[in-house]
């Protein structure tokens, strides 16, 4: 299991008055399910995603993980962007019920709900498949004051576009939000973003690219944040 990996210079000036969450993979556990189903799809032509290359789509909107997938099974031709993203989003909206919460989410959120911290989601995920999800965990959603999903901006991570527009909409300053994220794409926009950036990646991914990225530290799980590590301060209209 990974240690606490910390980046240089990473102690936080800015106290922190929001919380904002990427949800696939850092809340809820969906990187299985999505490898499933997309496997499932590219089964017929006798291919199979591994990890190699299920690494390189997270955090990614569908229109360009699909290519990845294609390019990266020599497949061109054979299934089209547009066929493997409506067939993947499809079963997403289908089983995304049966999708669980990672250790750790209930607990933290409930935290930064009691320490008067605003929380809010900001996924690449459609609308669609996001309503799903907050029918199926409403014990989650209810911690958060907006979800801001990937069709409800123009670029996608590592822009910071859907960062931004989540700070707009609680409105607090990106320089005193907290972000949370298991993607190196996810890491890079809330840095662009001037926001401050914890990675709770995949265990079985290097830590090092996160930190390249921005991430003030790279954790084995959220149980593994420390609370303490940051000055938080609750803002005037919460």
């Amino acid at each position: 299991e990974r240690e606490r990996e910390r980046a240089p210079n990473s102690m936080n000036t800015n106290p922190i008055r929001a919380v904002i969450w990427d949800m696939d993979g850092t809340l809820l556990d969906t990187e299985h399910l999505s490898l499933q189903i997309i496997n499932e799809a590219v089964s017929h032509l006798g291919k199979t995603v591994d990890w190699n290359i299920h690494k390189k789509l997270i955090g990614l909107r569908a229109d360009r993980w699909t290519r990845i997938v294609i390019e990266d099974l020599g497949i061109e031709g054979q299934l089209a962007p547009e066929e493997l993203a409506q067939r993947w989003e499809q079963e997403m909206n289908s089983r995304a019920g049966t999708v669980g919460l990672l250790p750790g989410v209930l607990d933290l959120c409930q935290r930064f709900t009691d320490l008067g911290i605003p929380q809010a989601i900001a996924t690449s995920s459609q609308q669609a498949v996001v309503e799903v999800k907050r029918r199926g965990h409403p014990e989650l959603f209810a911690h958060m004051r907006h979800v801001v999903s990937g069709d409800m901006v123009a670029r996608s991570k590592p822009f910071p576009d859907i960062f931004l527009e989540a700070a707009r909409r609680l409105a607090i300053a990106p320089e005193h939000c907290l972000v949370f994220e298991d993607s190196v794409s996810g890491i890079a926009a809330a840095t662009a973003g001037g926001m401050t950036p914890v990675a709770v990646p995949d265990p079985r991914m290097e830590a090092e690219p996160y930190l390249k990225a921005g991430a003030v530290t790279v954790l084995p799980g959220l149980p593994a944040f420390d609370l303490d590590g940051f000055r938080y301060e609750k803002p005037p209209s919460a």
